[in-house]
């Protein structure tokens, strides 16, 4: 598997996201699969890496797909992984929220706050959206909240 997981990893300078999603896609092994996310991820295929949050079963390998969104600079759209934090389980919502906070996204963090104020939302995002006083989601949820 050591030599599977090399060559996977070298495979970022030699093809295209696109060309390596269908390798992706018919991956069975677990690991592999988190390698090829950590593929995507260096590569910055946002678009394969937000694809793999929405389809992936295995909640490793989601999860890690939503790590690595939060390590890529926030998109354009400015919703990397927001959809997921409605349907996912606990992890996955905690890493949604770490996300957010890795990209210092307060405009993530608040629509979640607003969206669900759970305890964890609260506890995880309160030290995320502390980091961000310049932005204007974050003075609005501190408003919120009080």
């Amino acid at each position: 598997m050591g030599l599977r997981t090399r060559a996977i990893s070298n495979l970022s300078d030699l093809a295209s996201p696109q060309e390596l999603w269908p390798l992706y896609e018919k991956e069975e092994n677990r690991d592999l699969r988190a390698e090829w996310v950590s593929t995507f991820s260096s590569m910055g295929a946002l678009d394969q890496l937000v694809q793999i949050v929405k389809t992936e079963k295995d909640p490793m390998v989601r999860q890690r797909a939503i790590r690595a969104l939060g390590n890529q600079k926030e998109r354009q759209d400015g919703n990397n992984a927001d959809g997921s934090y409605t349907g996912g389980d606990k992890d996955t919502k905690e890493a949604v929220i770490s996300a957010f906070g890795n990209q210092n996204n307060a405009d993530g963090l608040v629509a979640i706050a607003r969206r669900r104020p759970t305890r964890i939302c609260a506890s995880r995002s309160c030290g995320s959206w502390s980091t961000c006083p310049r932005s204007k989601s974050g003075r609005g949820l501190l408003e919120w909240r009080s």
